[in-house]
């Protein structure tokens, strides 16, 4: 249920519950999602974001005061097959082979260490956390 774009019309209040009372370690589902579930997870909450569509310092700073967690942005395409993740360093996205048609790649170093080459997708509307929108291919 979580995984889909839109909650659907038929949850109700006993899900909604029953959700609260779950205690997950992560919780990975769209901005919208996340700012309706009561569940508290324990580690992480994953934004599933589509492609241009970045997570602003607004967005992140909303979620962690909800959730008290580290926030973590990760882009799928309408498939749900994953095209970049953000790194623990919340400065990149690491992407996956084939992202590099959503702009112009550069190589250089990522904040969370590696060497990668940093995709700078466009158009941006919401850039990552530090106002940079970057994405890392893996090396």
């Amino acid at each position: 249920m979580l995984c889909q774009w839109e909650t659907p019309a038929r949850f109700d209040e006993s899900e909604r519950e029953r959700l609260a009372l779950w205690k997950p370690q992560a919780i990975a589902a769209s901005l919208s999602q996340l700012l309706r579930i009561t569940a508290a997870p324990t580690h992480a909450v994953i934004v599933l974001a589509r492609p241009g569509d970045f997570l602003g310092g607004a967005e992140r700073d909303q979620l962690w005061q909800r959730f008290q967690v580290p926030v973590f942005e990760q882009m799928i395409d309408s498939d749900g097959r994953l095209i970049a993740y953000e790194c623990e360093g919340h400065y990149a996205l690491h992407a996956t082979p084939g992202a590099d048609r959503f702009g112009d790649v550069r190589r250089e170093r990522c904040l969370c260490g590696c060497e990668a080459d940093l995709l700078f997708p466009e158009p941006v509307r919401h850039p990552p956390h530090n106002d940079a929108a970057r994405v890392c291919l893996p090396a």
